[in-house]
């Protein structure tokens, strides 16, 4: 089995006293198609702080080759003291960057600014506006609606869980492989989706894995080609990485 690399861009993180620290990253292998910059699709709701909806980036600078669309999902909502946080994805921006929502009308709301940078995992710590409700966008058949999440867990072997990317919606049916010691120092997870179907596509980096009983186990960080593969982030462990607790 492989499984594509998709390498985090920022070149800073955060070290355990807190301070903002330079990081070696790698190159991407094989970097997947770029995700659309078309309008929100009519199934998400536009202009919503909801895990599960897209992520845009700040506006294209010239010669950067940065696209303004949508480059990722919203993920895990999170807190620390009194500040609001959104775990995604590491690759799904830069250190300072701000993300916003979706485009509605020609605008889009700032979620927040990117404070944090896992030097060892792909994840990042956005710390929000305003704060994020603990549900996710759920999205299957051509029907739609927001499910609370409720609590966080480890993902168990052998398990059914569902996938909530943007791009894809709503993918359920994916099964949990046999996790070893190599693949939690690695800080992945990887699940199988059933035969014929697309467990993952561009895009959904930085969305929830979520079980049976509506607990978040994971961020979306990579996947195959064929997006029958996908593997995830702990939820438990990002974050661990920074302290945080769940919504």
């Amino acid at each position: 089995m492989h499984l594509r690399y998709i390498a985090a861009t920022a070149a800073v993180a955060f070290t355990a006293a807190g301070i903002v620290a330079p990081v070696a990253t790698p190159a991407a292998s094989a970097a997947p198609a770029a995700a659309t910059t078309l309008k929100a699709d009519r199934r998400v709701p536009t202009g919503a702080l909801i895990s599960g909806t897209p992520l845009s980036r700040q506006a294209t600078k010239p010669g950067s080759g940065r696209s303004a669309g949508y480059e990722c999902t919203m993920g895990l909502p999170a807190r620390k003291g009194n500040q609001h946080y959104l775990i995604v994805s590491g690759h799904c921006g830069e250190y300072g960057e701000t993300l916003y929502t979706a485009w509605n009308n020609g605008r889009r709301t700032p979620i927040g600014k990117i404070t944090g940078v896992s030097s060892k995992y792909d994840i990042a710590a956005v710390r929000t506006t305003r704060a994020i409700a603990a549900s996710v966008w759920s999205s299957r058949g051509g029907s739609s609606s927001v499910k609370r999440l409720t609590g966080v867990a480890d993902a168990v072997a052998g398990s059914k869980v569902c996938q909530h990317g943007y791009r894809s919606g709503t993918v359920c049916g994916i099964t949990v492989q046999p996790i070893t010691r190599k693949q939690i120092d690695a800080g992945l997870v990887f699940g199988k989706a059933s035969a014929g179907t697309v467990g993952s596509r561009p895009g959904d980096s930085g969305g929830l894995v979520v079980d049976s009983r509506g607990r978040a186990i994971g961020i979306v960080a990579e996947s195959t080609e064929d997006g029958q593969w996908i593997g995830w982030v702990p939820a438990k462990l990002a974050l661990r990485t920074w302290g945080m607790s769940a919504l």
